[in-house]
């Protein structure tokens, strides 16, 4: 038979196990990887540009993992296997300078463009499976002393460029990517913008000819959803809690039953 002393000494454990290991330090816990979590960015896989043929009605195919991406517009010049790497300089802050990217475009696979497409056939990006807030990477878009502007049919953010603010060096230098409903508008701009939405398809003109700007485009890798983290650590420290509490009842009711023997 288990004494008064023995069981509350049972009942004095468990409440302090109850207190070290439950919901408080659970809710602890959850918060300090829920904060983790949403300050991570992600990795973007990068279209690997297989084939292309130069024109204003040109065409370039690559793969984004397994899906794959067929662009018809304009093309000026295409770098699909070897070439300048005009995402330099590393580590390709103008992308990265943001919460959303956490790597640049590899290698020197680029589409450039160099011809006025407004009030003609558009430029068309086609998936061949839809992608979610699709990346596009932005390479020297205008020129100090030209404005080139790209005009989409879908809404995006400006993630990061190449600004002197925060230090964003790009291969040509510095410059500006700014915005205007759903216009991009960059003087030598270099950076990263984001799509809202699910897409097959994005279609965007151009506004004024220029020597050279260039994009290269991409898929966010998926991540954990903050929420999610969340409630999993909060339904495990739940269940540990749960099975302590049983337990602190079942010593609480043999204390009682000992005091009553008594």
């Amino acid at each position: 038979m288990i004494s008064k002393k023995q069981s509350e000494n049972k009942v004095n454990a468990l409440t302090k196990t109850l207190s070290s290991l439950g919901i408080l330090a659970g809710v602890t816990i959850a918060a300090t990887t829920l904060q983790a979590t949403s300050a991570s960015a992600a990795t973007v896989v990068w279209t690997d540009w297989t084939s292309a043929t130069t024109g204003t009605s040109g065409s370039a195919t690559g793969t984004i993992g397994t899906i794959t991406v067929n662009y018809t517009g304009d093309v000026f010049f295409a770098q699909t296997a070897a070439g300048t790497n005009y995402w330099e300089p590393s580590p390709g802050i103008p992308y990265i300078n943001n919460s959303v990217i956490s790597n640049a475009p590899p290698a020197s696979d680029i589409i450039a463009l160099n011809t006025a497409t407004t009030g003609s056939t558009t430029n068309k990006l086609t998936f061949s499976q839809p992608i979610t807030n699709p990346i596009m990477a932005i390479n020297s878009m205008g020129q100090l002393s030209i404005t080139v502007s790209y005009t989409f049919n879908t809404p995006f953010n400006i993630l990061s460029f190449n600004s002197t603010i925060t230090n964003n060096p790009a291969y040509w230098g510095y410059g500006q990517l700014t915005q205007s409903g759903n216009t991009l508008i960059g003087t030598e701009g270099t950076g990263a913008i984001h799509f809202i939405g699910t897409y097959s398809s994005i279609e965007f003109s151009v506004d004024n000819p220029e020597t050279w700007h260039g994009f290269t485009v991409g898929k966010l890798e998926q991540v954990p959803e903050p929420t999610s983290t969340f409630s999993l650590l909060s339904l495990g420290t739940i269940g540990a809690a749960s099975t302590l509490k049983r337990q602190l009842k079942s010593s609480q009711y043999t204390e009682k039953a000992t005091t009553k023997v008594g």
